[in-house]
């Protein structure tokens, strides 16, 4: 065998070499039948339904659940085999598994069900060639984009699942006016995320919304660890403090659900926050010239409030569906919260929300951000369309908001970590 030869030889085996492990890689993270067999349509088998044969990988419901799809035969009436594949995804307390399931292609779109039913999966083929999924069980919708791929290829395409994160639970003191003078002091439960190193690092404080009313228990701890995964791979620490009376924190939950009580709720608020910040100024892993501020909700509202009112501790919001009451309050107090902040607080806000959200209607929404902008509000403003579902769980689906707020997080100079 001349050089030439053996150089050709010894390419042709690295590259079977690599193939091998890229596929054991991806069938480690993605549990596969022994006898995977992808059989070429027919020519029988209409064009439309013969693309969808092949493997489709490279992507996560939600960004959440890492999902590959092998249609191994499609028939010319548009039966089709379907192997349903999932990693783990510690933030949905799920666990690695496949399902092989018939499914039916018809009128350009592939579907099955699983669960015994409860759930249907339907598949698109998109413009660019990619296949866009919805998972539908219950009221529960998700989302994913998939890209066409080999069993070969698999393991270079596949979604990587989530590490896990490294969560304490802190009980924070926080000294408030006593009703006769003097003061009290009450711990509030709080739940941090933080990078698997030493040093300082930039902080994310994201605060939670209400119980709906009366839809989460009041006593439960919200932690947010989907949120929490995004900025801890990128090398901010990340606290989610419980207010008042909510999770385990002490004291009494007095913020309110009626009309006329946004004003109290919100300065009860804005003083449970005054404390974490004390709090934050005393340890030694906080940069305190780095702190975003963000929330969900009551949370989203909170924050774009406080950064207003303290505009000097903080660098920077993210307001996920904001708002305090829903849009049955006459007047709506939302947008003049909103604007209130606006005049204060000089640096860009990002506002991110759902055109399906179940609290606030399309036109309220842009009400308040015409309000915010109207008071010199400034800062990415992004209304999703077609998440699935209720568009108020909007920070569960980071496949829709992670690009923008990358791009947020550049604009601020804080952009780092291997998400960037």
């Amino acid at each position: 065998m001349n050089g030439r030869r053996l150089h050709a030889f010894v390419l042709l085996l690295l590259g079977s070499v690599l193939s091998l492990l890229l596929a054991t890689l991806a069938h480690a993270q993605f549990p596969l039948p022994e006898d995977v067999r992808i059989v070429a349509p027919g020519v029988n088998v209409p064009v439309q339904a013969a693309a969808f044969s092949g493997v489709w990988a490279g992507g996560a419901w939600d960004g959440i659940l890492p999902h590959v799809l092998i249609v191994e035969n499609v028939s010319a009436a548009g039966e089709a085999s379907v192997i349903y594949s999932y990693a783990d995804a510690p933030d949905w307390n799920t666990k690695a598994g496949f399902s092989r399931v018939q499914g039916r292609i018809e009128n350009g779109r592939l579907t099955f069900t699983l669960r015994n039913g409860e759930a249907r999966v339907e598949y698109v083929i998109g413009a660019r060639g990619d296949l866009n999924g919805t998972y539908t069980r219950g009221r529960t919708v998700s989302k994913v984009f998939l890209t066409k791929t080999t069993l070969e290829k698999l393991g270079s395409l596949a979604y990587t699942a989530a590490v896990g994160l490294n969560e304490e639970t802190l009980r924070i003191p926080v000294k408030y006016a006593g009703a006769f003078g003097g003061t009290k002091e009450l711990r509030l439960e709080a739940t941090l995320y933080r990078p698997n190193q030493t040093g300082r690092f930039p902080v994310v404080v994201f605060n939670h919304g209400s119980t709906g009313p009366g839809q989460i228990p009041v006593d439960q701890t919200l932690k947010y660890p989907i949120a929490a995964r995004y900025f801890v791979e990128k090398g901010f620490a990340f606290l989610v403090p419980m207010r008042r009376g909510r999770g385990k924190s002490e004291g009494s939950y007095h913020e309110g659900y009626q009309c006329g009580s946004e004003a109290r709720g919100i300065n009860l608020a804005v003083e449970d926050l005054d404390g974490l910040f004390t709090f934050l100024r005393e340890q030694a892993w906080a940069d305190t010239s780095k702190i975003l501020i963000g929330g969900v909700s009551r949370g989203g509202i909170l924050s774009v409030v406080y950064s207003g009112r303290r505009a000097d501790m903080v660098k920077g919001v993210i307001n996920f569906v904001g708002g305090w009451m829903g849009e049955s309050c006459f007047p709506d107090s939302n947008a003049g919260f909103f604007a209130e902040a606006a005049k204060k607080a000089t640096f860009p806000m990002i506002w991110l929300y759902a055109d399906n959200d179940n609290y606030y209607s399309t036109a309220a929404i842009k009400t308040y951000r015409a309000a915010f902008e109207k008071a010199g509000g400034k800062g990415p403003f992004h209304l999703f369309k077609d998440i699935g579902g209720n568009g108020h769980y909007l920070s569960s689906k980071p496949l829709f908001w992670r690009p923008v707020l990358d791009e947020y997080l550049n604009q601020l100079g804080l952009s780092t970590g291997k998400n960037s």
